[in-house]
């Protein structure tokens, strides 16, 4: 036990490179399918570790229910240090202290702390108070980037925004009065659709559903759920008859203040907005900064007479192929609170 706990002390120490490497990021192996299942809760997993070996592991689930099924159903961990992404809520305490101790744990490692500001570390100071070691593994950087819809709706009260915006070869947005205004190819629709089917929301602003005419609908061949139709609007007044409104009727809102209305959506747990358009839409969420990440997806055809350039400006993102298409992705570090510096991620 000694020996794990020397383990832990001696990669705090080290770069939050390694530490993530050697331990943390195991318990996030597998996330990818748990991807737009766990709703507005974090994904989850959970390893046991003792002198450095791993005794027992559990996938990433929805909230701590890896953790606690690890802690309810495996009996060789008694003295194990438990590793764990992220710390539970005030509402997971009172179970986790409660099989902390019936399974006699060594200790609790929290890569990083809850990011709600109203958290207060709750899970910390209650382990420590029923004798149980606790370690804060200082990863958050790490842990945001690997939960980031999940880190912005819980730090910052708001949905995560995600604007996809499909570009001709020379820069342009092409809108195209009455006809659907495709530019994408066959490969970046099925990408797109799977972005429709693990986002809660939806959102297209009202000329855009007039002239255009979208279904607004996740037609992917994954298991996953409808987004939640959002159409932003000053007048409200639509044609009955637009595919749009057809089954689930859209929300429809006419809030100028982005931020203010993503935390309205936040309230009603539609924690992550798709936004696909039109202009007027993107440059209001460029113009006010309300975004977190923008899918450029640049096509081979070429603007028109009616071509709008790339409303504000943005800084280069990280490239890669899709089917006909370059894609190119921009992420805003998770966890910090400014917007100013977006960065390289992989993909």
């Amino acid at each position: 036990m000694e020996e794990t706990f020397a383990q832990l002390e001696s990669l705090k120490q080290q770069t939050k490179q390694t530490l993530p490497q050697c331990w943390l990021l195991d318990t996030l192996r597998d996330k990818k399918k748990w991807m737009g299942k766990t709703g507005c809760f974090p994904c989850v997993g959970a390893v046991a570790y003792f002198n450095g070996i791993e005794r027992a592991f559990v996938d990433p689930g929805p909230t701590h229910s890896a953790l606690f099924d690890l802690l309810q159903h495996e009996n060789n961990i008694e003295g194990c240090v438990l590793v764990t992404p992220i710390e539970p809520d005030s509402s997971e305490i009172t179970g986790l202290v409660t099989l902390a101790k019936k399974k006699k744990i060594g200790a609790v490692c929290f890569g990083s702390l809850h990011p709600s500001s109203k958290q207060e570390n709750v899970a910390l100071s209650s382990l420590r108070k029923k004798g149980i070691k606790v370690f804060y593994l200082y990863c958050d950087d790490e842990v945001a980037e690997a939960d980031r819809r999940f880190w912005i709706w819980a730090s910052q009260e708001r949905s995560y925004v995600h604007l996809k915006i499909s570009l001709t070869a020379d820069g342009m947005v092409v809108p195209i009065p009455g006809q659907k205004s495709r530019l994408a190819g066959a490969e970046s629709r099925k990408r797109i659709h799977r972005l429709r089917g693990i986002y809660d929301g939806l959102l297209i602003g009202g000329n855009t559903v007039r002239q255009d005419n979208p279904q607004m609908t996740y037609r992917g061949d994954e298991d996953l759920p409808q987004p939640r139709k959002i159409i932003l609007s000053r007048s409200g007044t639509f044609d009955p008859n637009l595919a749009a409104f057809q089954e689930e009727q859209p929300l429809v809102c006419a809030d100028d203040d982005l931020l203010h209305l993503t935390r309205q959506f936040a309230k009603q747990n539609i924690t992550s907005i798709l936004v696909e358009g039109g202009w007027q839409v993107y440059k209001a969420f460029i113009a006010q900064q309300v975004l977190d990440e923008v899918s450029l997806v640049w096509t081979k055809k070429l603007g028109n007479l009616r071509s709008l350039k790339l409303p504000g400006r943005l800084p280069y993102g990280t490239m890669m192929q899709v089917g006909e298409d370059i894609w190119e992705i921009i992420r805003w570090p998770a966890h910090t609170t400014g917007r100013a510096s977006p960065q390289r991620t992989s993909l």
